[in-house]
């Protein structure tokens, strides 16, 4: 992996509850050194014309959780093709949740961003069921900024397409 940084750039990194601050600098010849910042980065732009607001440890510390998230159950456990719901998600570490996810997920329809309580245990979200989607079970799986969930099907983070009739 490789990736291109141009003069003030800055990144942030948080690790183990400390947060730090990185701002690479363009020194002779174009080679880049790398130099912590213990209070406040440079404002650094977007392209050229664009200016991105100076980061801050304080100003990071918001997006980081405390660990990669972790399904504990679901709610419901299955559905009939055709339906639209609200699916409950309870767990650990589901703070700033970006996303939820199917696996396989045809015929399956994710229509919001989730929204997550404040001590990020529970999160719900908008899902359709099309009418084609094909019965079987399905990984539930979701994001946040530390990581993703268990892809090990489990009774927690497993759902089923069903029948009405049938699960």
């Amino acid at each position: 992996m490789s990736a291109r940084f141009s003069k003030g750039a800055t990144l942030t990194w948080k690790m183990r509850g400390q947060a730090m601050l990185l701002a690479l600098a363009l020194g002779a010849g174009g080679t880049p050194a790398w130099a912590d910042e213990p209070a406040r980065a440079p404002e650094v732009s977007a392209g050229d014309s664009s200016p991105v607001a100076p980061v801050t440890a304080q100003d990071t510390a918001e997006v980081v959780t405390s660990g990669v998230p972790e399904i504990t159950a679901i709610a419901p456990t299955w559905g009939p093709s055709g339906w639209v719901f609200s699916l409950a998600l309870e767990g650990r570490n589901l703070n700033g949740m970006s996303e939820v996810r199917f696996y396989p997920a045809t015929g399956i329809v994710v229509e919001d961003v989730p929204v997550v309580n404040s001590e990020g245990t529970i999160a719900t979200v908008k899902v359709t069921i099309l009418l084609h989607a094909p019965l079987g079970p399905r990984l539930v799986v979701v994001r946040t900024p530390a990581g993703q969930s268990s892809l090990t099907p489990t009774e927690a983070n497993m759902f089923k397409v069903s029948f009405a009739h049938l699960h």
